[in-house]
């Protein structure tokens, strides 16, 4: 007996059944290693990955997002993106993506500043483009962001060492003028006949001031043209302070300036100790010219969490307010040339034309340490405009030592970051 063709149909649907949940199993199966796949190239991307509702609530990420914003991803989910961005940063991201949205073009990069969980401030390149769905109806955004703020620093790092040294190249051709002038000046004298000794022996120290100067220059030229090589090395740093100051009251004796120490025992291989000579011949030198006779310096070393801090202050004449702008940039006229050609170095008001401290900017600004200053002018020369009179007790302002102590003075601040070293890091 044949089968009947109707006790067929359900076997036939049955296996049409089986095959579609099969094939729609297959599909699903497909779609999710698919997505398991994408996910795991986003997770692993460097950059951050980011899709947002149109509102612009976060609704996927990856991890490099949530180390870029400093929040956890349970409290990055669904955070507005206004909630990490200043009033200014959120209109210009808003109007971005309100272009992408009437345009349907994606913008490619775009710059701009986020603020992580901790308060601190990071500068971000980012890519934005549409998510549609499958009506093709726009529901979303997503992107690619970069944490470009290291990069940013060292551009603009870069610029103003530039900077510093189209200046620098400037002030020394300028500052070679003065000395050359004056070298040539006293030569002629010194052929004149006739010429009383002690007027030889007088323009004949001018004639070597001036000749320092030169090869100071030379130095200064030299160190242009080739950077100054970071070289850390291991020392007791408050030893090698407390030799330099030595040596400082050595050279300016003849002042009657005290130079205080106050120096934290500080052993470390973050600092290279012929970067800090420089630094503190420098600062110091400048203090004691600037400081008059009767007059206090004091020099202080400690430890902080982000280095080895050097303070120098002085209770000389300071800084005028409109001056301090010009200390910043690296480049200060601290006296006209002409006093330093005439007077010795430590001499008070002996100072040249910045270029020590031209130095400290330019040896800054390649990362071996940051430097600052604070500095308020001589209440009574800033109210009269007048010149210091060079020692306290000739002053027709003040009554006491104090007084004058407590009048003016410059405070400069060298901060020596702690870096890793090869031991350290191998």
């Amino acid at each position: 007996m044949g089968k009947n063709p109707t006790d067929e149909e359900p076997t036939k649907r049955g296996n049409e059944l089986e095959r579609e949940s099969s094939l729609r199993r297959q599909v699903e199966e497909n779609l999710r290693e698919s997505e398991e796949r994408c996910r795991a190239i986003i997770e692993s991307l460097e950059d951050a990955y980011y899709e947002v509702d149109m509102a612009g609530n976060l609704t996927f990420f990856n991890d490099a997002l949530c180390s870029i914003l400093g929040y956890s991803p349970n409290e990055l989910m669904g955070m507005n993106n206004r909630q990490f961005m200043s009033t200014d940063t959120a209109k210009t991201v808003y109007r971005t993506f309100n272009q992408v949205f009437l345009t349907g073009k994606p913008a490619k990069v775009f710059d701009w500043e986020v603020i992580r969980k901790d308060g601190e401030t990071r500068l971000i390149e980012t890519s934005v483009s549409l998510i549609r769905d499958s009506r093709s109806a726009p529901v979303g955004f997503r992107g690619i962001a970069r944490d470009i703020t290291e990069r940013k620093k060292l551009i603009r790092e870069q610029e103003v060492l530039s900077e510093v040294k189209e200046r620098l190249i400037g002030h020394l051709a300028h500052e070679l003028i003065t000395p050359i002038a004056l070298v040539e000046v006293f030569l002629d004298q010194l052929r004149q006949t006739g010429v009383p000794e002690s007027l030889k022996q007088e323009t004949l120290q001018k004639v070597r001031r001036n000749l320092d100067r030169l090869k100071d220059i030379q130095l200064i030229a030299r160190e242009v043209i080739t950077p100054y090589e970071y070289r850390p090395q291991r020392f007791q740093v408050d030893t090698a302070l407390k030799e330099m100051m030595e040596n400082l009251r050595v050279k300016s004796a003849h002042r009657s300036v005290t130079i205080e120490e106050r120096l934290e025992s500080i052993n470390t291989d973050m600092i290279d100790p012929g970067i800090l000579k420089r630094v503190v011949m420098a600062l110091v030198k400048n203090a004691v010219e600037n400081t008059p006779d009767e007059g206090k310096i004091t020099v202080s070393l400690m430890r902080l969490d982000r280095g080895v801090l050097l303070n120098v202050d002085d209770c000389g004449i300071g800084i005028a307010d409109s001056d301090m702008p010009l200390i910043i940039k690296g480049f200060y006229p601290t006296q006209e040339a002409k006093y330093y050609s005439t007077k010795r170095p430590f001499d008070f008001n002996a100072g040249g034309k910045g270029l020590e401290l031209m130095r400290l900017k330019l040896l800054e600004t390649e990362g071996a340490f940051r430097l600052s200053f604070e500095s308020s002018r001589c209440a009574y020369l800033a109210a009269s405009g007048g010149r210091c009179a060079g020692k306290i007790s000739s002053c027709p302002y003040v009554n006491s030592e104090k007084d004058c102590l407590e009048s003016g003075g410059t405070s400069c601040s060298v901060l020596f970051f702690n870096k890793p070293t090869e031991t350290q890091t191998s």
